[in-house]
C-alpha cells in the first residue's frame, strides 16, 4: 500500500511588535491631530503665504542654486513621512490626497531652510506622494491637452493642437527637467505603476488608463532608442464641447450639426476618421450628450476616451493579462446581456475591433458610433475588407462590400490643420447601396480650402430617409434629395 505524506504549509509568521509599533503610531497621530478624519489637519507652514499647499503643488518652483542642506532636509521629511505617517501612505486615496500635502508642509516648514527652498522642497515631496511628481504642473495646466517625453532631455506639450518643447532654454516651463537618463526611466516606471500593473523589458508596446482618466502610452527599447511615454489628459469636465462650440469655431456649419443631430437621432450608423487629435472623439461625445440622454449606451474599447456626461453611459474596456484575458467578443457578449440602446465602438486600430463593429450592427443595434484612421470613404472601406478578410471571413470581396455598405449610413471625416492647430470637419459623406461599377457614396459637405468655408454639395437619398423615419425622425426637406415623384433614385 503505497504511503502519501501529507505535506503542511507553515503558516506566515507575523512580526506582532511591528504590529504594535504601527498601532501606536496611528494613534500617537490622532492623538495629536484629533479630529483630523473629519476636520483636516491644521496647518502651520508660514512659506505658503497664505497660498493652498494644492495650489503651490500645481505650480513651477525652482532654485538658482541648490545646495546641500536642500537635499538634505528634503531626505529627512521623506524618512519622517515614511516612520510617522505611513497609514496616510497606505490608507484611503482621499485622505492621503487632502491629508498628506498639509503633512508634508508642516514638516517641511520646521527645516532650516529660507522660503523658496521651504516651498522647492515642499512641491517634490509632495507631487512624488500624491501628484504626477515634476511634471505635476503640466497636469494643472489647462490649456496643456497632452504632453510626454523623447528622452529625458526632449519633453514636449501640446496646447491648442500645436506642439512645444519645455525644459531648459525654452518658453515653456524652461524650470522643468529630469537630472538624468535613470531618473526619466524610473518616472516613467512609477508613472505606470499608478494602472497598478509593472513595467519590464518584456513590455515595450503598453498602453493604459490613469486613475485620473488620463491616457498613458509607453514604449520601451528595443522597439525604440530610448524610452518614450506621453499622457492625454482627461477631457476637462469644467469644459465641455458643444455644437454651439464646432460652429463658433468653424468646425461645422449649423446645418452640418443639424443633420449629424438628425442622423444620431434616427439610429443611423457612424463612423467619424481622421488623424490622432483630430476631434473625431469630441464630435461623437457631443452627439452622444446631445441627442442619447434617454438611451442605454454602452461604450468599448481598449481605452476609456469618450467619457460623456450622460446619466446612462457605461464604459467598458478590454483587459490585456496572461490569464483570462477579455477582449472586444468578450464585451459584446456582456453587452448584449444588459439591455443596450446603444453601443459605442470607442476606436477601430486592427482586424478584431472592426469585426466587433461589425457583429454590433449585425446583432440588430442601430445606432453604432465609432471612430477610426482613415482620409476618404474609399480608403476606409477598403480598409475595412482587409479586416473581416483578416477575421477568417471566407467570402467573396464583392459580399463583404455589400455588407458594409448595408450596415453603415454616414461617415464624417475631420482634420486637424498645422497653421494654428484648429480642427475642422473636412467631408461628411452618406453611404449608399453597393452596386459594382459605382461610386457607393454621396457627399453631403465638405471644406472648400479656396474658399475657407464649408458647402453643400449633396443631400440624403431615400434609404437614409426612411431608416430615420422608422426611428421617428423626419428629416427636414432641405437636407433631402425630392423629385416630383418623390426621391432621387
Amino acid at each position: 500500500m503505497n504511503e502519501y505524506k501529507l505535506k503542511i504549509r507553515q503558516r506566515p509568521q507575523i512580526d506582532v511588535e511591528r504590529v504594535k509599533r504601527e498601532v501606536e503610531r496611528q494613534r500617537a497621530y490622532q492623538a495629536q491631530n484629533p479630529g483630523s478624519e473629519a476636520a483636516g489637519i491644521t496647518i502651520h507652514a508660514d512659506f505658503l503665504g497664505g497660498e493652498s499647499p494644492q495650489s503651490l503643488m500645481n505650480k513651477s518652483v525652482s532654485l538658482e542654486f541648490i545646495y546641500d542642506d536642500v537635499y538634505d532636509a528634503e531626505r529627512e521629511v521623506y524618512d519622517e513621512i515614511s516612520h510617522k505617517y505611513g497609514h496616510l501612505l497606505d490608507g484611503d486615496k482621499e485622505a492621503r490626497e487632502t491629508e498628506l500635502p498639509i503633512v508634508v508642509a508642516n514638516l517641511v516648514a520646521e527645516k532650516d531652510l529660507n522660503v523658496e527652498e521651504k516651498r522647492f522642497v515642499f512641491q517634490r515631496v509632495a507631487n512624488r506622494y500624491v501628484g504626477y511628481d515634476i511634471l505635476q504642473p503640466l497636469v494643472a495646466d489647462a490649456t496643456i491637452t497632452e504632453f510626454g517625453g523623447n528622452g529625458y532631455k526632449h519633453l514636449w506639450v501640446e496646447i491648442d493642437g500645436l506642439l512645444h518643447d519645455i525644459g531648459p532654454g525654452t518658453n515653456f516651463y524652461p524650470e522643468i527637467a529630469f537630472p538624468s537618463a535613470h531618473a526619466y526611466e524610473e518616472y516613467i516606471r512609477k508613472l505606470y505603476a499608478k494602472t497598478k500593473r509593472s513595467l519590464d523589458k518584456l513590455d515595450c508596446l503598453e498602453r493604459a488608463e490613469l486613475p485620473d482618466g488620463s491616457r498613458l502610452s509607453v514604449t520601451w527599447p528595443p522597439v525604440v532608442r530610448v524610452p518614450i511615454f506621453s499622457i492625454r489628459k482627461a477631457p476637462d469636465t469644467s469644459k465641455r464641447y458643444t455644437s454651439e462650440s464646432f460652429i463658433e469655431t468653424g468646425a461645422a456649419t449649423e446645418d452640418m450639426m443639424e443633420l449629424s443631430g438628425l442622423l444620431t437621432e434616427g439610429r443611423c450608423n457612424e463612423n467619424a476618421l481622421g488623424a490622432t487629435g483630430s476631434s473625431k472623439t469630441t464630435f461623437n461625445r457631443i452627439m452622444v450628450e446631445e441627442h442619447t440622454l434617454k438611451e442605454r449606451v454602452i461604450g468599448m474599447g481598449d481605452n476609456r476616451e469618450l467619457n460623456p456626461i450622460h446619466p446612462h453611459y457605461i464604459p467598458m474596456q478590454t483587459v490585456k493579462r496572461k490569464e483570462k484575458p477579455i477582449g472586444i467578443d468578450e464585451l459584446i457578449e456582456q453587452a448584449l446581456t444588459m439591455r443596450p440602446d446603444r453601443i459605442i465602438m470607442e476606436e477601430m486600430r486592427n482586424a478584431v475591433e472592426a469585426g466587433g463593429f461589425m457583429k454590433i450592427i449585425s446583432h440588430g443595434h442601430d445606432g453604432v458610433l465609432g471612430t477610426g484612421h482613415s482620409k476618404n470613404p474609399w480608403t476606409f472601406m477598403n480598409l475595412m475588407v482587409v479586416w473581416l478578410q483578416e477575421t477568417g471571413m471566407n467570402v467573396e470581396e464583392r459580399f463583404i462590400r455589400q455588407m458594409l455598405h448595408d450596415a453603415l449610413d454616414w461617415l464624417v471625416f475631420f482634420k486637424r490643420f498645422d497653421t494654428g492647430g484648429k480642427r475642422k470637419i473636412v467631408s461628411m459623406w452618406e453611404v449608399l447601396p453597393y452596386e459594382p461599377g459605382s461610386e457607393g457614396f454621396n457627399l453631403l459637405y465638405e471644406y472648400d480650402f479656396e474658399q475657407k468655408k464649408h458647402v453643400q454639395r449633396g443631400k440624403l437619398h431615400e434609404r437614409t430617409y426612411l431608416r430615420c423615419l422608422e426611428n421617428g425622425i423626419v428629416i427636414p426637406d432641405k437636407f433631402l434629395e425630392r423629385t416630383k415623384g418623390g426621391f432621387h433614385a
